[in-house]
């Protein structure tokens, strides 16, 4: 696959739509730019910026990209500067309940009548352009953390990097948490495919944390780096780190090793490697899973330590370990209730879904019930393979949504697929589902609506809903749970 540097004019199905029908005239509008799909390339927003006087160029911006945990780095890296007394803008995507928690300021998501200024400001030059639902957000986040006067915004990419709208922001510093097989319609088929495109955010001369660990993957992001000028920082190098429990841990630096003819420029990468472990040594209490969260955290702390020494300027709180644990991280194993638990968790690739589901077995051991949903653009033989693999119960459902899977659609797909492990339930008549001869004493069942799936599951029952960010925000919906609290 040869990218083309302008996306080729290109237009795909916009993925998203409103968990409620849009109420108000300023909902219509921004909903209505979904016929305009979504248009990678720059094009666009490099006009709009351009129209409204460049306001991405009195910002000073953190930019991330990544399959999984790009979202959760931008959050710790909010949290940690915001402590630190710094006037903080967060972008990120998709919201949960509201389109202005995209556009958050110090914590605080813009509220209806904020949206509606914004959106009058821009919509003019919005329908000239033909602008999509992302780009119009990205140009009203510009807009709105100029005028908030916001000392660094947080910027998170949609969707890829090369090609995504956000690359319009000069970053001081780019961030890349993980790569794993998602969007291949969009970004290539292969791993190496979509790690070039996420590294295309990269800039000549600015420092790109990196948290890769596939030795092939590691030697692309060298190769990219020389190609394009930019300074590689990979986290395994940068801050050894490890998971003690439900923390992440920052050993102290040993004695340096000594110096001589031998030495060579490795030293001079393991000296920053020790100021940055002296700088962050520490014990780290995290939210969410911790398993997960470890290297996002690391990372976050890193790009901080490692900006501190270019900048010379303070940018960490004097108690980084504090603002970590106080980080809102909605739907990233999210434990809404304690007893019994229920975990709201929006992993929606094979990568993320194993590492839920093994933290979910831990939790809730044999009694935990999975509520499941994906879209149709997953990999969804992949993520039904993990599910099966367990002897746990299962509720399949769909969330509101035009690419949801329908839950009878997955129950097929698993009971089709041979290599199942656990038992698979088809639909039956009134009296419930039949089990297809199971290897085991599981059931799974399908559910028309979320509200349906969480009844199925259980009052008593130990409950996770994942598969799908959607399908979590829905349940936030559905609970009147504040996602962010």
């Amino acid at each position: 696959m040869t990218p083309r540097p302008d996306g080729g004019g290109r237009r795909f199905p916009f993925p998203e739509s409103p968990l409620l029908p849009p109420e108000t005239e300023t909902e219509r509008f921004l909903y209505s730019l979904t016929r305009f799909g979504m248009k990678p390339g720059l094009a666009n927003i490099e006009a709009l910026a351009a129209r409204f006087g460049h306001p991405e160029r009195r910002l000073r911006f953190l930019h991330v990209a990544g399959s999984n945990g790009k979202g959760s780095v931008c959050c710790y890296l909010e949290s940690l500067l915001r402590a630190a007394g710094y006037r903080t803008g967060l972008f990120t995507s998709p919201h949960v309940l509201h389109v202005g928690e995209r556009l958050r300021v110090d914590g605080r998501s813009l509220d209806d009548a904020g949206v509606a200024v914004l959106t009058e400001r821009v919509a003019d030059a919005v329908r000239e352009r033909e602008a999509t639902f992302f780009e119009t957000l990205t140009l009203m986040a510009l807009l709105h953390f100029e005028a908030a006067g916001v000392d660094w915004v947080l910027w998170e990419t949609g969707l890829g990097g090369r090609l995504d709208s956000t690359r319009v922001a000069p970053a001081e510093a780019s961030v890349l948490t993980t790569i794993s097989r998602e969007h291949t319609r969009y970004l290539g088929t292969t791993l190496a495919e979509i790690a070039r495109e996420k590294l295309a955010i990269g800039r000549p001369g600015r420092p790109f944390h990196v948290g890769l660990r596939d030795p092939a993957l590691v030697d692309l992001a060298r190769a990219e780096a020389a190609r394009a000028g930019f300074s590689l920082r990979l986290l395994d190098e940068e801050l050894p780190h490890r998971l003690d429990g439900g923390d992440l841990v920052v050993d102290p630096p040993g004695p340096p090793a000594p110096m001589g003819a031998a030495a060579s420029a490795d030293a001079a990468e393991a000296g920053g490697a020790a100021v940055l472990a002296a700088r962050l040594a520490g014990r780290y209490p995290l939210p969410g899973l911790p398993a997960v969260q470890a290297r996002n955290a690391a990372l976050a702390l890193a790009v901080l330590a490692d900006l501190e020494i270019r900048r010379g300027e303070c940018l960490l709180p004097g108690d980084p370990a504090a603002a970590l644990a106080a980080t809102a991280l909605p739907a990233r194993f999210h434990r809404v209730q304690a007893a019994p638990p229920l975990v709201l968790d929006g992993a929606h690739n094979p990568e993320a879904l194993a590492g839920t589901l093994a933290a979910w077995d831990a939790l809730a051991g044999e009694r935990g019930v999975t509520v499941f949903g994906c879209n149709e653009d997953k990999e969804v033989a992949e993520l039904l393979a993990l599910l099966t693999a367990r002897p746990r119960r299962v509720v399949l459902t769909a969330a509101r949504q035009p690419r949801a899977l329908a839950p009878e659609i997955l129950l097929e797909r698993a009971a089709a697929g041979g290599e199942s492990a656990a038992a698979v339930a088809l639909p039956g008549g009134s009296g419930g589902p039949a089990p297809v001869d199971p290897p085991t004493t599981a059931a799974w069942r399908a559910a028309p609506d979320l509200a349906a799936a969480l009844q199925a599951a259980g009052e008593d029952a130990p409950v996770l809903v994942t598969g799908s960010f959607y399908l979590a925000a829905e349940a936030y919906h559905l609970l009147g749970i504040d996602p962010w609290s």
